[in-house]
């Protein structure tokens, strides 16, 4: 198998990265000696990406493999952005990020820095399956945190980036319930979610 695999590894032929995903899935730990070798991983992962829409058992594979790059690769939004730059085919970015960022192997560390770092928000390509997952990450953590007041940009850093309500509804409703609103941020949410405002007030009887 080894000796299968590096010949495969060298090889300029198409045909290789077929060879790659039948290896792989029989050892999936091959994928740390492959993404040594990055020319050839993007070729790999491109292969995947193309191929899991139809098939299960190159889904299952493509899987593996975001789980390798979630678990061991992936320690900052800065390498989220790197492991999108081996997508080829714009038309699959979102999909690459919704499964990378959605995956439960990601630490949440990661989520929480994207969630408040707008440079990198705005250098993945912009999607509602995925986008919740980092601003609630990081508006929970904010909210754990012993700080009586909070205001709307401490709680959402990415609020002038975001185009979904019902996100910034939420995590206002959040941090209203629980007392966390500061005055400004209460007109606010007052201002634009006045039936979510009025709800919360009367079941806390504000």
């Amino acid at each position: 198998m080894v000796n299968k695999f590096y010949k495969a590894l060298v090889s300029s032929n198409v045909e290789s990265f077929e060879e790659l995903f039948q290896l792989i899935r029989e050892n999936c730990q091959l994928l740390k000696p492959l993404y040594a070798y990055r020319a050839k991983f993007s070729g790999f992962l491109n292969y995947l990406l193309v191929r899991s829409a139809v098939s299960q058992d190159y889904e299952k594979v493509f899987g593996i493999t975001i789980d390798f790059l979630a678990c061991n690769i992936v320690k900052s939004p800065e390498d989220i952005i790197d492991c999108l730059q081996n997508i080829k085919r714009n038309n699959l970015w979102i999909h690459f990020t919704k499964e990378l960022i959605r995956n439960p192997l990601l630490n949440k560390d990661v989520l929480i820095s994207l969630g408040q770092d707008i440079k990198a928000f705005q250098s993945l390509p912009y999607d509602m399956c995925w986008i919740e997952v980092p601003v609630i990450q990081y508006g929970k953590m904010i909210l754990s945190l012993d700080i009586a007041k909070l205001s709307v940009k401490q709680i959402c850093p990415l609020i002038d980036v975001i185009n979904d309500e019902s996100l910034i509804e939420f995590l206002l409703g959040w941090a209203f319930e629980d007392n966390k609103l500061d005055r400004e941020g209460i007109e606010y949410f007052k201002a634009c979610f006045p039936k979510k405002y009025e709800t919360i007030s009367c079941l806390g009887d504000r």
